[in-house]
């Protein structure tokens, strides 16, 4: 990183004072003590070489211009297109396994990047050198895929370079790609780039009615229009993102779903600890320490994750998801769209909201790993939890009564905001105000890209709303956050801020990034 963009990274990041640092490498046998070093984090290493090439990758700060007109967007779809997308979709369901492996997928997507006769996106080059880096170099990182026989479509209104963009990134990742464009010149665009790519894979299509998609699209983009209203009332499908004049919506962030972790690898590696304070050891008291009674494994080998307690999962994750979110913490400065042009990219954090229902005995693990994470946590971030339909004896009993307190003390980090809720109607109520809000958040400074919050649940009865709200307010739904590997934990976590200001003026660019982050803390408890 350019030592300007170091400059920049002072003015608005905090100095932590709630933990002293301590490294351990179990090869060495040593613990060195040492505030915020990386160095013997094996970790923290590799995210140094993949921080930049991330952040390289990650779109922002170029207007979006269409080559279609408007009245072919609100003419009516005349023929149903989706046949050829279940057709495509039951093809990629019949493989084995998928027909061209990483290095045959790469060169793919540069053929059809390079087909663009308006010229490649920076973006874009950067996010098949991302994928090349994570093919050629073994680490602690690897390419990421989300198996076999999954079904795409990217809708755009004529914004080309940026529907490319996204059809790449689905490709890179193992789906089959169907690109949707209103007829006119847009759609005989495409058809030109794509006359040749292996349907099977690629193919373009005419509008389908979009109110109806087929159960067999997993993935949906929109490049420049919005999604149809009919979702509001029906819900989306699963992963629906949009990308609009003011920036990205949905749980969508194209680079780091390219990067996954090596468990295997992470396990056996060198790792950070931290030396927590009395109050954030009381919050991790709540996580269970007792194994699983199932477990069978030989003398003097260690258990196998899934057999440990849930205190020594927690304590590990939290380790884990802390050492990416410091990593990360410094913006990278990349070109801009011309040489006077100065153009940075940052991790962001998403605001969060969690949730407890009635019925629940126990604090639900995610919230406690997330109230240590955030207390220590380099944006200083605060949290939101709800509670639905619980009456007032259950919220006066300990652990519940005990943990809010702490949480909403404002002391040792934990700046967490409680909100009671008698029904569902009452906190989806909520949640579509609030969204709302941070909507129009995102919309003045155009520049987060990413969900306007994240909310995480396991309540069905919740979940479905919620998932509703992604079309209209851009809310994304998880059932929890700490589910999978790390690098889908930091993409939970975060979304992606693009800053630009002329080449001389980086201090506008730090006045910037300061003012957002003490936005994004606003807008995350109005």
């Amino acid at each position: 990183m350019k030592k300007t963009a170091g400059a920049v990274s002072a003015c608005w990041w905090r100095s932590s004072n709630l933990i002293m640092r301590h490294t351990r490498c179990s090869m060495q046998g040593a613990v060195v003590a040492a505030a915020r070093v990386r160095t013997m984090s094996a970790l923290a290493t590799a995210v140094h070489d993949l921080r930049p090439r991330v952040l390289a990758a990650c779109t922002g700060g170029h207007a979006l211009q269409t080559i279609s007109s408007k009245e072919h967007l609100e003419k009516p779809a005349q023929n149903d297109h989706w046949a050829a997308v279940n057709q495509q979709a039951a093809t990629a369901r019949s493989w084995p396994s998928h027909p061209l492996g990483l290095p045959e997928r790469l060169a793919l997507v540069e053929n059809l990047l390079e087909r663009n006769a308006s010229g490649l996106l920076r973006e874009s080059t950067a996010l098949c050198e991302l994928f090349r880096w994570l093919i050629q170099k073994p680490g602690l990182f690897a390419p990421s895929s989300d198996g076999t026989g999954q079904c795409a479509v990217v809708v755009t209104d004529g914004v080309i370079q940026y529907a490319l963009y996204e059809a790449a990134a689905l490709l890179l990742r193992g789906y089959v790609v169907t690109l949707m464009a209103p007829n006119g010149l847009a759609l005989e665009t495409l058809q030109e780039i794509a006359c040749d790519f292996p349907p099977q894979l690629l193919q373009v299509s005419g509008m389908a009615p979009l109110a109806s998609p087929p159960s067999a699209v997993r993935a949906i983009r929109f490049v420049g229009l919005d999604p149809p209203a009919l979702w509001v009332e029906e819900g989306p499908p699963a992963d629906c993102g949009t990308y609009i004049t003011h920036g990205y919506t949905g749980a969508v962030a194209a680079p780091l779903r390219l990067v996954r972790s090596d468990l295997t690898m992470l396990e056996q590696s060198c790792h950070s600890t931290y030396a927590f304070n009395d109050q954030i050891n009381d919050v991790a008291a709540l996580l269970s320490t007792a194994h699983s009674s199932d477990t069978d494994t030989l003398p003097g080998l260690p258990l196998p994750r899934w057999a440990r307690s849930a205190y020594d999962r927690g304590m590990e994750d939290v380790q884990k998801l802390l050492d990416l979110l410091w990593a990360f913490r410094e913006p990278f400065e990349t070109e801009g769209p011309s040489q006077e042009t100065l153009t940075i990219a940052s991790l962001l954090p998403v605001p969060k909201h969690f949730m407890i229902s009635s019925g629940v005995s126990e604090i639900p693990e995610d919230i406690v790993k997330a109230a240590m994470v955030a207390a220590l946590s380099p944006f200083n971030e605060p949290m939101v939890l709800h509670t639905v339909g619980m009456d007032a004896r259950s919220l006066r009993l300990d652990p519940l009564h005990g943990l809010f307190r702490l949480l909403q003390s404002g002391n040792y980090g934990f700046e967490w905001h409680v909100h009671h809720h008698d029904s569902n109607r009452d906190c989806i109520e909520w949640l579509r105000s609030h969204a709302h809000a941070a909507k129009q958040f995102s919309a003045h400074h155009q520049i987060v890209h990413g969900p306007t919050l994240a909310f995480f649940g396991s309540h069905r009865g919740i979940m479905a709303d919620v998932r509703k709200l992604s079309v209209s307010v851009g809310v994304v739904a998880w059932t929890r956050l700490f589910q999978g590997e790390v690098v889908e934990q930091l993409r939970r976590w975060t979304g992606l801020g693009v800053f630009q200001a002329p080449a001389t003026e980086r201090e506008v660019v730090a006045r910037t990034i300061s003012a957002c982050l003490r936005d994004v803390k606003s807008a995350a408890i109005l």
